[in-house]
């Protein structure tokens, strides 16, 4: 995805279950822990193809920048879950869920927005509607059967009859882009996320594009 689309969030370091104040009455007793073993924290997936995964749920977001009145961006965000197959179709990570965000959408009727240039004013086609900005909203599209040419009215009617679909999708294991706060720009950094390339259902052309979608 392209850096444009990337919206950052603030997050909350205490979680909202905890509540302020003394724990000084709290007392329980040990227990013989000796052989358990740390876990490693990562929730980053090594790679695997062919995993089948469901649509749990869909939510729905336009993004506004600060300082303008108009929205730009209305992006779809899937909860995918990994079947009962797993990734290795044994049942390995079955459950775990991705939070792909998939551009839909662009603002093009308001005038706050000039869709034809990219950030630093040099024209691009990045979203014309046939460029690489909605390339994993199409693949997505594809893995499901469903036509991208044109793409479905994205409404709460469409966006609830997704529930429950099945699709395919090969797992990724890429560096990070982190946003430098000094330059501006987007570059790599020593941590790992998983995409995913979401694979064209049958009856589709074998030649359909994929896409790349990074996980949330």
């Amino acid at each position: 995805m392209s850096d444009e689309n990337d919206v950052a969030t603030e997050v909350e370091d205490t979680p909202s279950w905890v509540t302020e104040g003394g724990d000084d009455d709290i007392s329980v007793d040990g227990e013989d822990i000796s052989k358990s073993e740390q876990m490693e924290r990562s929730d980053v997936l090594e790679p695997a193809k062919g995993v089948e995964v469901y649509i749990k749920s869909v939510r729905a977001e336009k993004f506004t920048p600060n300082g303008f009145d108009d929205w730009k961006l209305f992006n779809m965000e899937p909860m995918l879950v990994v079947g009962e197959k797993g990734v290795d179709g044994k049942g390995k990570y079955k459950n775990k869920h991705f939070f792909p965000r998939l551009l839909v959408a662009v603002n093009r009727a308001s005038e706050e927005y000039d869709f034809t240039v990219n950030a630093q004013g040099k024209a691009s086609d990045y979203y014309s509607p046939g460029g690489n900005a909605f390339g994993d909203y199409s693949a997505f599209l594809q893995a499901l059967g469903l036509p991208n040419n044109p793409a479905p009215k994205n409404d709460k009617a469409f966006r609830d009859s997704l529930v429950g679909r099945k699709l395919v999708v090969d797992i990724t294991k890429d560096r990070k882009r982190a946003k430098n706060s000094q330059t501006g720009k987007y570059e790599f950094v020593d941590e790992y996320e998983n995409k995913l390339l979401y694979k064209p259902s049958k009856g589709e052309q074998a030649s359909a594009p994929q896409a790349e979608a990074a996980v949330s």
